[in-house]
């Protein structure tokens, strides 16, 4: 059980790195939204997992999986009123301009 969680920790650190990586590279800010996205719906939920399987049940799971809950209920709502923040203030276009 220890291997399984352990790989799914290393792949949870590797959509992170890889999206941290991509986020450098996007031109506006959606694409710069859409990266950090990925990292709180695939790498968070995989980390959760992850401590699920090593900690077996109990109240550190039961607590593991209210925060995963919660994280996977609020992000993406978090995410687009960002965006649409970022959007109608016209920070788009100034990042943009650099």
């Amino acid at each position: 059980m220890g291997d399984v969680a352990a790989g799914l920790l290393w792949l949870a650190v590797a959509v992170a790195v890889m999206s941290a990586l991509a986020t450098l590279r996007a031109r506006n800010l959606h694409a710069r939204l859409h990266f950090p996205g990925m990292i709180s719906s695939v790498s968070g939920p995989l980390i959760a997992l992850a401590v699920l399987l090593q900690a077996g049940p109990g109240l550190t799971a039961l607590t593991v999986a209210a925060i995963a809950l919660l994280s996977a209920l609020t992000t993406p709502v978090l995410t687009a009123a960002v965006g649409k923040l970022n959007t109608s203030t016209g920070r788009d276009t100034e990042a943009e301009s650099r």
